[in-house]
């Protein structure tokens, strides 16, 4: 395994490099999630192996500002997970305010209080 390794750092252009590299950080990835899965943590895997093949790209073009893609990255998934929060808690807080809106003007469902 490691004279393939040795060989593909030798022998490959390193367009046929940064896709043994996409792979890789893919893979590693997709362990990653698993473990989080585990553990119980929630991940839009759509968009955070997209951030990680980007971070992977950014970083192996030479003269590309790395900033700016991880940036971006960072952008992007905060407004995926800002979304995905929203949405969780738009449907808790819609069925809640109904009940706190009976509750405050002295209703309740089963009648006056």
């Amino acid at each position: 395994m490691i004279v393939g390794v040795v060989a593909a750092l030798w022998l490959l252009a390193p367009i046929y490099l940064l896709g043994v590299a996409l792979v890789v950080v893919l893979l590693a990835f997709r362990e990653y999630a698993d473990l989080a899965a585990r553990a119980g943590v929630s991940i839009s895997r759509p968009a955070a192996g997209m951030a990680s093949a980007l971070a992977c790209v950014a970083v192996a073009i030479p003269g590309l500002p790395v900033e700016v893609a991880v940036a971006g990255t960072t952008l992007g998934l905060a407004a995926v997970s800002l979304a995905t929060f929203m949405s969780k808690t738009s449907s808790v807080n819609a069925a809640d305010c109904s009940t706190r809106t009976f509750s405050r003007q002295g209703f309740s469902t089963l009648g006056a209080v």
